[in-house]
């Protein structure tokens, strides 16, 4: 699979593989990509590439969500959850992301009651791509994509 993504580095080849490995261990907590890069260098395919091994969903990436609510709803659909092109993460979705990746829940009241709850589990890998500004613990990609 190597010739397939741009990433030279063997380290952050490394990280690669073994996070897609963790994506199939049967409970969380789950690792969480970061690949990081600069307009051309392969952030989307890199990215792509390891969720359709971990889970083949119709939707590969999205935008990020709006609230940790629309991230929990969105992973319980979904072995793992992938987002696109993010520009930058405010501190409530990165812990978001950290709560998803360990075990996080919503509670919720149902439809047309006051008394009633809905609760939510969700453990779920994550899987993003952005530019360099996203964390520095992410892959990083240098140059064109193959």
């Amino acid at each position: 699979m190597r010739p397939l993504v741009n990433i030279p580095d063997d380290r952050e080849w490394m990280l690669y593989v073994l996070t897609i490995v963790g994506w199939f261990r049967p409970t969380g907590p789950y690792p969480v990509l970061i690949v990081n890069g600069e307009q051309g260098s392969g952030k989307t395919g890199t990215v792509r590439k390891a969720r359709r091994l971990g889970d083949p969903a119709k939707v590969e990436l999205a935008k990020p969500p709006r609230s940790e609510d629309d991230l929990i709803i969105a992973a319980k659909s979904q072995w793992l959850v992938g987002y696109d092109n993010v520009s930058s993460i405010d501190e409530d979705l990165a812990d978001a992301l950290c709560r998803l990746a360990s075990g996080t829940g919503l509670q919720t009241r149902k439809l047309f009651t006051n008394d009633e709850q809905t609760l939510i589990e969700a453990c779920r890998g994550v899987a993003l791509n952005g530019s360099p500004m996203l964390p520095r613990a992410a892959i990083s990609l240098t140059g064109r994509s193959h």
